[in-house]
């Protein structure tokens, strides 16, 4: 079978398909994405109106993703890519021991002809900006280096300016076109997706990396993919999976994990879960939408503007700072009302009575603020944060204590913020404090948090009016599971979690 790879993509003659090999790479570059809400009456949501295309098609070829091509068709009779422009920008810094199996499982990869690329999965705080830009140097291709957010970009264009100080760097942001003569450029997820460009300046480029990759199985940010067919390909992540189903879409494109570390594998962190409830109409109201499902918005609202609620937080905060007094807090809302509640708290408390001091006192870190400002507030004793932008490429590496001020389910990266300093260098072991809603919708997402928890190994302890309770029986069931029982292992940590799921359950 005749088959091309080009800036279009892997390209196959039509002619040389079956009416049904045809039909079945249509089906199988469909995507529907899963969707987990009810879009209420009007609304379409069946699956076709949902669903968008990996392929494009004229009179003679369908174009498909090329690692979708590489695995079901092979080696393509002509590759059309060039290799990209040579650079000579030396990496002046050392990496960490547990960062060079990552990096030459990558270089592998790259260097194979049936895959040209693939993604490295590792947890927020291993170092995957430094590692990339190491892979360019070694590499020595012209680079661009693309994701969704400004100040990622800018963080790449730090480290860059770090550890290969001789580079150039250009960009690429809507308008903005500046690539001649670089040998890096940052670029925009965004405009990539949803402008045009002249293709030339894509030409020369012989490496692509893409900073949190999970985001292009959007149908918006994975039109990027077309204008980026170029030689190799890196995909960044620390979360591969997407609560859409659409994590193949970009492994269409770039291809499978060629390393995958979990934090469970190199890290340790304490998890205190207080149960939270007042019966008081302000804060546990169940509110209900128009078709009788529960209406979570309206619920968060409540509970992040209960006064008493964001009380209790406060002396949690006091508590762990009255023990522990350098640790550096990180405190996380979907509101920021209750955030600007908090630093009233703060204030009255005089929690950080030396708020002038560089290093201590408060500072926000949400959306809308000068990057200047976000740097100055990164630098503060408690950071005030919003989940939105703390969720990813937040760089504090001092950070060791987050507060879940509001309930939410998926925390993986925003545990991951306060697990960026090396484990030798830390002064405190990283601590998560989670307040367990105990009603309605935030038991579930209360026993989600958990499961993840569980899943991790974290160690986990339990609280009511912040008063630890009894977390012997525990270890003493898990100790009895054990027993005579060849599974042991597996059977003592599902003892164990059933039983802390008990704590969010009962009433």
């Amino acid at each position: 079978m005749y088959s091309i790879l080009s800036r279009n993509g892997y390209g196959i003659l039509k002619s040389a398909l079956s009416e049904k090999e045809l039909e079945n790479i249509k089906k199988d570059l469909t995507m529907v994405p899963r969707v987990n809400f009810d879009m209420g009456a009007g609304a379409s949501n069946s699956p076709e109106d949902l669903s968008f295309q990996l392929y494009n098609e004229n009179d003679k070829r369908i174009y498909i993703p090329r690692y979708y091509g590489f695995q079901k068709y092979g080696l393509p009779s002509l590759c059309k890519l060039t290799g990209g422009a040579d650079i000579d920008v030396k990496f002046i810094g050392s990496l960490r021991e547990a960062q060079q199996e990552p990096i030459a499982n990558f270089l592998k990869a790259a260097n194979d002809p049936l895959k040209m690329g693939g993604i490295i999965s590792v947890p927020c705080g291993f170092g995957k900006t430094i590692m990339s830009l190491y892979i360019a140097c070694a590499l020595k291709k012209k680079t661009i280096f693309i994701s969704h957010k400004d100040f990622l970009n800018q963080q790449f264009t730090d480290t860059v300016a770090q550890f290969a100080p001789e580079a150039k760097v250009g960009i690429i942001k809507q308008k903005k076109v500046d690539v001649a003569g670089k040998d890096f450029i940052v670029a925009s997820l965004q405009s990539l997706a949803m402008r045009d460009y002249d293709e030339s300046i894509f030409d020369d480029i012989g490496f692509v990396i893409i900073d949190e990759v999970h985001h292009t199985g959007a149908q918006v940010f994975c039109k990027a993919f077309r204008k980026l067919n170029n030689p190799i390909i890196l995909g960044l992540s620390a979360t591969l999976n997407r609560k859409d189903g659409m994590r193949k879409v970009f492994e269409y494109y770039i291809g499978k994990s060629v390393y995958t570390l979990k934090n469970k594998e190199f890290c340790d962190v304490k998890v205190q879960i207080h149960k939270y409830f007042e019966t008081h109409i302000d804060y546990s109201t169940v509110k209900l939408m128009w078709n009788g499902k529960e209406n979570g918005a309206g619920m968060i609202n409540n509970v992040c503007s209960f006064m008493p609620r964001t009380q209790f937080i406060i002396s949690l905060l006091i508590d762990i700072l009255s023990k522990e007094p350098d640790r550096r807090v990180l405190i996380l809302s979907e509101r920021r009302n209750q955030l600007k509640d908090i630093e009233k708290f703060i204030v009255e408390y005089k929690i950080c009575a030396d708020a002038t001091a560089a290093t201590t006192g408060y500072g926000y870190y949400v959306g809308g603020m000068k990057q200047t400002d976000l740097a100055i507030s990164a630098e503060k004793q408690i950071i005030l944060a919003t989940y939105q932008l703390a969720a990813e490429g937040f760089n504090v590496p001092s950070l060791n204590t987050v507060i879940f001020a509001s309930p939410i389910s998926d925390i993986q990266q925003s545990i991951g913020r306060i697990l960026r300093e090396p484990p030798e260098k830390r002064k405190y072991t990283p601590l998560c404090i989670d307040i367990l809603d105990d009603f309605s919708i935030f038991k579930r997402k209360g026993a989600a948090r958990l499961k993840f928890y569980n899943n991790n190994k974290y160690r986990v302890s339990y609280y009511v009016d912040n008063q630890e309770i009894e977390s012997e029986e525990n270890v003493a069931a898990s100790a009895g599971a054990n027993d005579n029982d060849e599974d042991a292992g597996d059977a003592g940590c599902d003892a164990d979690f059933k039983k802390k799921l008990r704590f969010i359950e009962e009433d």
